[in-house]
């Protein structure tokens, strides 16, 4: 007697391995949709982050009187325009060891 093929719950049934099929590629589809608003919002919680440390880091500006911001110039490249030169300390100190290596020879 074969009467597997007659069952509804046959797991070799044509209509459940459809089924099946179906199953899968919506909870592939509903991955991918989670891990693209996950990084979505990983991507605006770094953005908004960073904007904060930048508000945080610039000179607060007092109003005007007419109630704009009063402009001011912001220097970039002020520590290489001031002539102070910020330098590797370690890397200073090798190339004296080295200066008095070959002074020896």
């Amino acid at each position: 007697m074969n009467i597997l093929p007659k069952k509804s719950w046959h797991v070799r049934n044509k209509d459940n391995v459809a089924r099946v099929r179906k199953d899968e590629l919506d909870a592939a589809l509903q991955d991918r949709e989670t891990q693209r608003r996950v990084q979505r919002a990983q991507q605006e919680a770094r953005t908004e982050f960073l904007r904060n440390r930048a508000r945080a880091a610039l000179p607060q500006t007092e109003a005007g009187t007419d109630g704009g911001q009063k402009e001011t110039h912001l220097n970039l490249f002020s520590l290489e325009e001031g002539g102070e030169k910020l330098q590797n300390e370690e890397y200073l100190e090798e190339k004296r060891k080295e200066k008095v290596r070959v002074s020896y020879w």
